[in-house]
């Protein structure tokens, strides 16, 4: 996976690696605008026709803080 940023705009991607006690991994592609302390943007989570599009946004917290608020992907009510 790669990042970027230029100017204002942001991108990068990660994979989810065994999920639910599997084998199988799932690729996270995040891009976005930062504005002031947040970026936010869009996730695209999957590929091909399971592949879900969901907004997402990020936060700076305070310097030495880690936040890690996760949402239930399932639940978040993605569009295909």
């Amino acid at each position: 996976m790669s990042a970027a940023l230029c100017g204002v705009s942001t991108s990068f991607g990660c994979v989810q690696n065994g999920l639910s006690g599997g084998s199988g991994s799932v690729v996270h592609r995040f891009s976005g605008l930062v504005k002031g302390d947040a970026i936010e943007g869009t996730v695209t989570v999957g590929e091909g026709a399971g592949q879900r599009v969901m907004p997402w946004k990020a936060k700076q917290t305070a310097k030495g803080q880690v936040n890690l608020g996760v949402t239930d992907i399932n639940a978040a009510g993605g569009s295909r």
